[in-house]
């Protein structure tokens, strides 16, 4: 009797060990729900920035890159002279910023605009993808929890590939893992837009990601207007399963024939 009431006791330990590890890992990964809506003009646009803005963000955006640069010389330093208590010190420094979510305040995604072209192979922009993706399969632990900072971490690689090397063969698909990122954390305006730009930089890109933009536009934004010509778009050029080949069809007749055409449902 003794040792079920041990056995028992240690399920219900690690049960709620496991249960309060679920609770964390959704408030470090959903932090839209502690973000403030922002209003919008219309539902899946956002704000094109001003003179000002644009001028703030990059003053931000320097000191924010000079701060991570310093914290490394300052790791490089102290392995240097040996001192490796100081060392690990920066080094979780540097970790604890990496993994911290760094708001893009102006989306790259608009900046970049829809011309770009997914053309060539570059060296510098493979390896940044590869270290991306590294952190995107690291981070799907299991079904039931995603870590949130290696998330943020690769989503910062996919960035750096479209700034950097805009005319890489990479860009598409950093473009539609950057909108899976966002998707994730439910930061559907955004999302939306690199879903957008990854099919504008190759029409001829693997992944569903018309399916995904027109849904998103579709059901949780509204924008049903810009909606439609992307579903129609959808079924010449993607190969989706039978449901989803059928949602898109009774979609594109509602769309084109009821008043969800004009917005008014």
């Amino acid at each position: 009797m003794h040792k079920t009431f041990l056995k028992t006791a240690v399920i219900v330990i690690i049960g709620l060990a496991f249960a309060g590890c679920q609770e964390k890992a959704k408030k470090g990964d959903r932090y839209m729900a502690e973000r403030p809506t922002s209003k919008i003009s219309q539902p899946g646009t956002l704000f094109a920035p001003t003179a000002q803005e644009v001028d703030l963000v990059e003053t931000m955006a320097r000191f924010r890159y000079s701060y991570r640069e310093s914290i490394v010389d300052l790791a490089a330093y102290y392995k240097k002279v040996g001192n490796n208590t100081k060392r690990l010190w920066a080094q979780s420094e540097l970790e604890s910023l990496d993994s911290t979510q760094q708001y893009e305040y102006i989306t790259l995604g608009i900046t970049a605009g829809p011309d770009l072209r997914a053309t060539a192979s570059i060296p510098q922009a493979n390896v940044l993808y590869d270290d991306g993706m590294k952190l995107y399969k690291d981070a799907k632990w299991t079904v039931f929890f995603t870590h949130g900072g290696k998330l943020q971490q690769a989503l910062r690689k996919f960035h750096e590939i479209i700034r950097k090397y805009p005319t890489s063969n990479k860009i598409d698909d950093a473009a539609y893992r950057a909108a899976k990122v966002y998707d994730h954390f439910k930061d559907y305006e955004i999302a939306v837009v690199y879903y957008q730009r990854a099919f504008q930089w190759n029409s001829e890109i693997k992944y569903n990601v018309r399916y995904r933009a027109a849904f998103i536009l579709d059901q949780i934004l509204h924008n049903r207007k810009e909606a439609l010509p992307i579903y129609q778009e959808c079924l010449k050029k993607e190969r989706l399963d039978e449901d989803k080949t059928e949602f898109v069809k009774m979609r594109i007749k509602r769309l084109t024939t009821s008043k969800e055409k004009a917005g008014e449902i």
